[in-house]
């Protein structure tokens, strides 16, 4: 008698189960949608049981570093338990799920746009990341190696995790791609048993923190990240920390680090920190390393001839690989034009000064006064030198493929820049430091180091004067890079070429306005 009830129960649930069109499949199972008071709710609930957890995982956090401090001062080194590391990890996981659940449901589709905005109102990506994640991760770092294998257990699940949350949650992709980048950089930095292991870590980290920096180019942080990634290529490392702190986010402390960098090749220390160094990148470096620390001239016109000496040789032995190091040497001599960001920056407070002015803020009396005498400074000239001697050589390859990304970066920098110095220019009676920078364009092709002003120099040479004949290397110039460009895409439409004519433009305009010949604009005139 008790038989027939399994069967009718069976039957019971074949209906929800089972599709007699699709034999053998199992449906999807029944869901309701969720109201926005219920989400509120849980999201409510979610939010006060992380607040617990968090505030566990800080005192927890804080009283296992100042046991490390206490004994690191009494050189005494007490192990933790097996059970003691599995309870703190426990701990931790649960506040990395607790943010998980969070953004699960604050994120939701059907969630109101108040309740997607909690999670960046509260901060909530860097409080994971801060007291769920990077902390105990400090804690571990310390208490190597007894804590190694916690370590790589963690790590492994933190990354899972990020990895989890950047195909989920992307209104925050950036964070959770720049905390992939730090994890693998973690997991790179304990490997010091396979070499292989380790290198493959750093490529991961390398790869999260180029994504990162294509997505927010603006912010130094990253690039300090990728210097510090690029050992042992001092070259790599010299161009990433100039353009951390010449980004529009400067990241201040890549002075220090540059500064490291460069005692070797100044001679501070007595071993070599790269035996692997090429003579070229070291003395391109040690040119760099003048000018940071503005040592004086002899010893910039040393190491400037050293490095002129042997690039033209260097390009043609290394061939396709030196279409990467190009970029770097350009970028690297940039970053020396903007005097490496400091507070006196020439180029730095005339874009400063532009930004002022077309907001409306520069003062009448200020409309047609002269930047300061200073403007045109010694780092500023010889930075210029490097730059435009090295552009010169360069362009002097013509048909040579390989330098079209080193041409490429200059001109684009140039051209974005034309707009603001032109427009200084209408709005000043004098400014001999932009006239001094666009004439150099104009003498590519033929000079060696450029005629530069320097402020010791007579008040009526500092007024930059065009011949026939400048205006014939004008002329060459632009020939020289049209066909660089129309060479390798065979293209009139491409982007190299339109960057050399704006720029040249530009720098015919200049010579135009140095002669006292100012062209007249129409009122809604715009520099295109």
């Amino acid at each position: 008698m008790e038989s027939p009830q399994p069967t009718r129960q069976l039957r019971l649930l074949e209906p929800q189960r089972y599709d007699p069109r699709y034999p053998g499949l199992l449906l999807q199972p029944n869901s309701r949608p969720i109201s926005q008071e219920q989400l509120a709710s849980e999201v409510k609930s979610i939010y006060a049981g992380l607040t617990m957890v968090e505030t566990k995982c800080i005192h927890v956090d804080r009283a296992q570093a100042q046991a490390v401090s206490d004994e690191s001062d009494v050189n005494c080194n007490t192990k933790l338990a097996p059970d003691h590391w599995k309870a703190l990890i426990a701990l931790h996981r649960t506040l990395i799920h607790e943010h998980h659940d969070f953004f699960l449901a604050s994120q939701h589709p059907s969630a109101s746009p108040a309740l997607r905005r909690l999670a960046a109102k509260y901060s909530m990506p860097a409080r994971m990341w801060k007291h769920g994640i990077h902390s105990f991760l400090e804690l571990l770092r310390r208490r190597l190696p007894e804590s190694i294998d916690y370590m790589l257990a963690f790590i492994y699940l933190a990354y899972q995790m990020m990895a989890l949350l950047y195909e989920t949650v992307p209104a925050f992709e950036d964070m959770w791609i720049e905390c992939l980048g730090d994890l693998g950089r973690y997991r790179m930095a304990i490997e010091d048993e396979d070499v292989r292991d380790r290198e493959t870590w750093a490529g991961v980290a390398r790869s999260w923190y180029s994504k990162a920096a294509d997505t927010n180019p603006s912010v130094g942080r990253l690039y300090h990240h990728l210097a510090i990634l690029a050992r042992p290529n001092a070259l790599q490392q010299l161009y990433y920390y100039a353009r951390s702190l010449t980004c529009v986010k400067p990241f201040s402390s890549a002075r220090e680090s540059i500064l490291t960098l460069l005692d070797p090749i100044l001679g501070r220390q007595t071993a070599a920190s790269y035996p692997h160094s090429l003579p070229i990148d070291t003395s391109f470096i040690h040119a760099h390393g003048v000018l940071f620390e503005k040592l004086g001239s002899e010893n910039f016109e040393h190491t400037l001839l050293q490095f002129q000496s042997q690039l033209d040789s260097h390009i043609g032995r290394v061939t396709a690989k030196w279409k990467e190091q190009g970029v770097y040497i350009a970028g690297t001599n940039i970053s020396g034009l903007f005097d490496y960001r400091a507070d006196n920056s020439t180029l730095r407070l005339l874009l400063e000064l532009h930004g002022i002015s077309q907001q409306g803020g520069l003062p009448k009396e200020h409309s047609h006064r002269p930047p300061p005498a200073s403007d045109i400074d010694f780092s500023l000239s010889k930075a210029l030198t490097l730059t435009m001697s090295t552009l010169s050589m360069v362009l002097r390859r013509i048909g040579d493929k390989n330098v079209l990304p080193r041409v490429h970066v200059p001109l684009a920098i140039m051209s974005s820049y034309t707009s603001p110095f032109i427009s200084l220019l209408k709005s000043f009676s004098v400014c001999p430091s932009i006239i001094t920078l666009m004439s150099g364009l104009s003498m590519l092709p033929t000079a060696t180091a450029l005629p530069l002003l320097t402020p010791e120099a007579p008040v009526e040479e500092k007024r930059t004067t065009y011949s026939d004949d400048s205006i014939g290397d004008w002329i060459i110039s632009g020939a020289v890079l049209v066909y660089l460009a129309v060479a390798y895409w065979l293209d009139p439409k491409t982007r190299k070429l339109s960057l050399a004519g704006s720029v040249i433009s530009a720098t015919f305009w200049v010579a135009m306005v140095s002669e006292g010949d100012r062209p007249e604009f129409p009122s809604d005139y715009r520099w295109k």
